[in-house]
């Protein structure tokens, strides 16, 4: 979820990100669904798009990501761009695929692996958050089996600390990849592995709504 001074930034004009296969318009709005906090690529869209564009003065980050990867499916290229330029990105290593699986697909092991794939290539595609002027607030899960949200999020929390900059951190041990914030009822993957328990994922989204609503309110 983003937000800009004075209002909720719907009518940005800032252009932003296209993924292979289908076109995706970044506007703010598009980031916005009736003011909800988005986790995932919605957070990893949020926390760019606080870096490119000067309005937007918050960020609620569920299950981030701290570099920008390469589009979904199998051609590689960037998921995102600002103005005409691509942003860099973590390229997939599909070489992962290639060992058989059954049941619930972990697909943390997938990224950690495609990190180690070219490292300068992922020091690239480090977001650079301190470049934001928006409060941050990440939100993440330490049995996250979907990507290392966790490890990323204390990643963005000491890239802003080694800029002198402040953010909140929220970690639950026992949460997976789903955040449930109050009154949310987001049903388990049937192909994928989020990990977690109910308790522990609308417990994390229980704190990380009483963090989002105070700064929401300290910062209107």
């Amino acid at each position: 979820m983003v937000r800009s001074a004075g209002a909720s930034c719907r009518n940005s004009r800032c252009s932003f990100g296209t993924l292979p296969g289908r076109s995706r318009s970044a506007r703010i709005q598009g980031l916005l669904s009736n003011r909800c906090a988005r986790p995932t690529r919605g957070a990893e869209a949020a926390l760019l798009l606080a870096v490119n564009d000067k309005r937007v003065n918050a960020v609620f980050a569920l299950s981030p990501s701290a570099v920008a990867w390469a589009g979904t499916g199998l051609a590689d290229g960037p998921s995102w761009t600002f103005g005409e330029e691509a942003i860099p990105y973590v390229s997939y290593d599909l070489s992962w695929w290639n060992q058989p699986r059954q049941g619930l697909i972990e697909y943390r092991e997938y990224h950690e692996r495609s990190l180690r794939m070219d490292p300068q290539a992922t020091a690239r595609a480090h977001i650079p958050v301190e470049r934001s002027q928006a409060r941050i607030v990440l939100v993440a899960g330490g049995a996250d089996a979907l990507w290392p949200s966790n490890t990323f999020a204390q990643s963005i929390a000491q890239r802003l600390r080694d800029h002198g900059r402040a953010c909140e951190l929220l970690l639950h041990p026992e949460a997976g990849h789903r955040v449930l914030l109050p009154g949310e009822v987001t049903p388990r993957s049937q192909l994928h592995a989020h990990s977690g328990t109910d308790f522990a994922d609308a417990e994390l989204g229980r704190i990380a709504w009483e963090a989002i609503v105070e700064c929401m309110r300290t910062a209107a």
